[in-house]
């Protein structure tokens, strides 16, 4: 218990300074990237604790230093970009001899994200919400275990590192081995983002902090062959979803705002199809999350998340998962969203024609104007 305890402890203590230093400064904020856990799940299968770490490292984040230009003129979008790269690391503590962390996740990867903002209703200037659309990319990510031994429980190695075939009795599934298994594979990503914010009032700071948040999601992933070195091999790769389609919807507010517990309440559901998956799982993800941020411990809080499908951990591909996670949460993103343009009229502009994009905007926004 203390060991457990203790190393918990060590990885909340350095992401706590991780997270410090990125509340400084938002031009190192995530917009539209991961967030970090730690957590516990039900039920357990002798887990201790699980860790989906994701720090995100920009070289360029451009969206809140060039958003107050929407102020400029109606109908102007703020046109920007950002390229950072993920450290990110999945680990899974085990309540057997040792308190193995078996087979963790290395994830690496790099973003690409190209964004423009512009307000829905230039009419009402600072009292108008704020549209965002995005697209991202992870142009390359590697996902792999550090293991060398054979990919599935059946095989067996010989002197020379190949792994041969063994014979399974019929009607027997076959099973990854989770002692010391290889893993990997090679991904594309590229997914598609909207997101309506309403505002507060102005602060004292001369900041407009987004109040609500309305955000959908989809996008595709693809493991192709070859994509670079770790590419997936052909004994993964028949039994590895290698093409995904996925779907967010993410509602995000203020909560608690006089209160010491001042910060942000999200609640999310995702929904993903995975094609050419083993024929005993069924090829679709469902999870819902609900979380509540604390703007005093630096965005650190508390999460609770139903999770349903193919195990999303490496070797666990071939098992049929439904968990109930529990545990911490830490999201970077910074709530000063645009800075205070000069409070003057804005520039008439020439009309624009309905266009259908226009047109999908606008229905999403009055989606978002239902759950106000």
């Amino acid at each position: 218990m203390m060991r457990r305890l203790g190393v918990a402890l060590a990885l909340a203590v350095s992401w706590s300074g991780i997270g410090s230093a990125q509340d400084v400064d938002n031009r190192s904020s995530p917009v539209f990237l991961e967030r970090s856990y730690i957590f516990h799940r039900f039920p357990p299968h002798d887990l201790l604790f699980e860790a989906h770490l994701a720090p995100h490292l920009f070289f360029h984040q451009g969206l809140y230093q060039s958003g107050g230009r929407i102020y400029e003129a109606p109908d102007f979008a703020a046109r920007s970009w950002s390229f950072s790269f993920t450290p990110m690391v999945r680990l899974r503590m085990f309540s057997t001899r040792s308190n193995p962390v078996r087979t963790p996740s290395f994830m690496p990867k790099f973003n690409l994200q190209l964004f423009w903002a512009s307000l829905v209703d230039p009419a009402l200037r600072l009292d108008s919400p704020i549209r965002v659309v995005a697209l991202n990319a992870i142009p390359w990510g590697h996902h792999s275990n550090g293991q060398e031994g054979c990919l599935y429980a059946d095989q067996t190695m010989d002197a020379n590192g190949n792994c041969s075939d063994g014979v399974l009795p019929p009607g027997t599934r076959r099973t990854t081995n989770k002692l010391n298994g290889t893993f990997s594979t090679n991904y594309f990503r590229v997914w598609a983002s909207y997101r309506h914010m309403r505002l507060d009032d102005l602060d004292a700071d001369q900041l407009l902090r987004s109040n609500q948040m309305c955000t959908f999601t989809l996008g595709i992933e693809g493991n192709p062959q070859p994509f670079g070195p770790g590419t997936i091999p052909n004994e993964q790769k028949a039994l590895y979803p290698t093409s995904r389609v996925f779907s967010v919807v993410e509602l995000s507010w203020k909560a608690f705002r006089q209160s010491w517990l001042n910060g942000r309440m999200s609640g999310s559901a995702q929904v993903e199809y995975l094609r050419t998956v083993a024929p005993h799982l069924s090829p679709w993800t469902f999870s819902a999350e609900l979380s509540q941020t604390l703007h005093r411990l630096g965005g650190w809080g508390v999460f609770a998340r139903y999770y349903q499908g193919m195990d999303y951990y490496n070797l666990g591909f071939l098992d049929d998962t439904r968990y109930v996670h529990v545990g911490l949460v830490f999201d970077a993103v910074r709530s000063d969203e645009f800075g205070l343009p000069p409070n003057v009229a804005p520039v008439p502009g020439p009309s624009r024609a309905p266009s259908l994009t226009r047109s999908l905007m606008g229905a999403m926004d009055r989606v978002c104007d239902l759950v106000r």
